[in-house]
């Protein structure tokens, strides 16, 4: 299993439990070692340059409350943030501790259809849709499950070989590498035999 190195910053954010049911979190799903920056932190008052969970320094991570959400939305801030999180790290999530319909009940100003158009252009034009984790709680699990996927080697995607294997692996046993449960391993024996029955 992956090693996770962990850092959060719970600076300038008022979350609630979220403090501690991440804490909680990356302390015991098997993360090697997690640092926490808070306003007490005398060791680091500068906290994170940028987003609020970093993983391996390779993830970042911007969480939002869906009030925050909504109003990072308006002032173009989350944009900012998308672009300076961008400037450092090739794997940027951002991740709301609620869901749509918590974006449409904040008590702002903003019409429903601006919050959609908002999600849409920050799926496509940012290639970073928002992840709406739904609670406090499942957000922390989702930041250290986006952290641990994105580091584990990539075993196949659909429709592709396994880029794990071997350049010298054949038409036959990639073909074999894209069906179900059928490992790098199985899949040069398959190779070396010359069959692939299904």
């Amino acid at each position: 299993m992956t090693e996770l190195y962990v850092e959060i910053d719970f600076r300038e954010v008022a979350l609630g439990s979220q403090k501690e049911i991440l804490k909680e979190c990356v302390a015991s799903d098997h993360v090697a070692e997690y640092d926490v920056v808070e306003d007490d932190d005398e060791a680091d008052k500068s906290g994170l340059e940028t987003g609020d969970i970093i993983i391996n320094d390779a993830v970042c991570i911007e969480r939002k409350a869906p009030g925050d959400f909504v109003q990072s939305m308006t002032g173009g801030h989350l944009e900012d943030q998308l672009d300076t999180m961008y400037d450092q790290y090739d794997h940027v999530f951002v991740l709301v501790s609620g869901t749509m319909d918590d974006l449409y009940s904040t008590r702002s100003r903003v019409h429903d259809n601006a919050i959609r158009a908002f999600v849409a252009s920050m799926s496509v034009r940012w290639q970073t849709p928002p992840i709406f984790c739904g609670s406090e709680e499942e957000l922390a699990k989702t930041a250290i499950d986006l952290g641990r996927k994105v580091l584990e080697p990539l075993k196949r995607r659909p429709g592709q070989p396994d880029i794990t294997v071997d350049n010298d692996l054949g038409p036959i046993g990639q073909a074999a590498m894209l069906a179900d449960d059928i490992g790098p391993k199985t899949a040069e024996r398959i190779q070396e035999s010359g069959k692939f029955a299904t």
